[in-house]
């Protein structure tokens, strides 16, 4: 079985997607297809993953938005921005919590790779759970590469401990994943021997295993291997992405009526021109959020699909695009 943070790190490598929806997707697929019990206890949960995009290469802004989870009157989730001005591209990536009427927005310390992570609400919804994976590049990836904290909603910055402080690490390499609060409100995790080969440092730990930490005294304690994690929130939005405004698209956007489904490979999903033998490429997965909680591996979606060319169309080559909205939708069993 891959842990999640590894998940993504192989993903990246394998296919070079920039989007998070392809990294995540990706995660997923792998997990299915490699996974155990404690897999399918941690697809289930629910967690809100984003950063900021890839730079587009023309002048303008990219953005994205992670999936939404909600407690109660509580809304949070992620928003990425990529912005060119000549040679000059910014990213920033900043959490939002909306409540009452009001928007919170805490910046996010980040890099050009870094991944962040909503893992979920504290009980009495008071306080974020949040997780920093930092992608580093050999013979790094798996050494002092995460960071978690505590928040209030109405925090206005992040306090980032890491991992390997907390658990008292030296120089050792781990493979950490995040599992949510305890009933006691400290913060779970879960630890695995170092997966990269050849190892480049000894493995933090000798087997895998379940953690509790307490982030104020900076204490820790191991938890029993089938020690249960309640969420306290759950996804009510799906993410998004910049489609008809992205700054690198070579055309104007147009309609097609086709059939859209996942598929092994890059990308994962790709709309056939139903009457014809040409295949449109779904950019970095970029699908309206009305479809993107409705389409899978099982599921497939026939219907009218408006479509925003990334790359001309060429006899024999499938055609990159991101879909900005789809109408007439019938869902079927593959």
């Amino acid at each position: 079985m891959i842990p999640h943070n590894e998940v993504r790190r192989l993903i990246a490598f394998i296919i070079g997607g920039s989007s998070i929806r392809v990294r995540f997707v990706s995660f997923t697929i792998l997990m299915l297809l490699f996974g155990g019990n404690r897999c399918a206890t941690a697809l289930s949960a629910e967690f809100s993953v984003g950063s900021a995009p890839s730079c587009p290469m023309r002048a303008g802004t990219r953005q994205f938005r992670s999936a939404e989870l909600q407690a109660a009157d509580i809304r949070t989730y992620i928003v990425g921005s990529a912005s060119r001005q000549g040679a000059t591209c910014r990213r920033t990536t900043e959490l939002r919590v909306h409540r009452d009427g009001t928007i919170n927005s805490i910046p996010l310390d980040t890099n050009q790779q870094d991944i962040f992570t909503i893992v979920d609400l504290s009980a009495e919804h008071s306080k974020l759970f949040v997780y920093r994976e930092k992608i580093q590049k050999y013979p790094d990836e798996e050494f002092r590469n995460v960071d978690i904290a505590t928040m209030p909603i109405t925090a206005r910055s992040v306090v980032w401990q890491s991992v390997w402080d907390l658990m008292r690490w030296n120089q050792c390499d781990a493979a950490i994943e995040p599992l949510g609060f305890t009933s006691d409100s400290k913060v779970a995790i879960r630890a695995r021997p170092a997966t990269m080969t050849p190892p480049r440092r000894p493995s933090c730990v000798s087997k895998a295993g379940q953690y509790e930490i307490d982030l104020p005294s900076r204490t820790f304690g191991q938890l029993a291997e089938r020690a249960k994690i309640t969420p306290h929130s759950k996804t009510t939005r799906s993410s998004w992405q910049t489609c008809k405004d992205d700054p690198d698209l070579t055309g104007s956007c147009f309609t097609v009526h086709g059939r859209l489904s996942a598929w092994n490979g890059a990308p994962t999903y790709r709309i056939w021109r139903i009457g014809t033998n040409r295949i449109l490429g779904v950019s970095n997965d970029i699908l309206p959020e009305s479809v993107v909680g409705n389409i899978n591996w099982n599921a497939e979606a026939l219907g009218d699909f408006v479509v925003c060319p990334f790359s001309p169309e060429r006899p024999g080559r499938m055609q990159q695009v991101c879909v900005e909205s789809a109408k007439n939708l019938k869902y079927r069993t593959r």
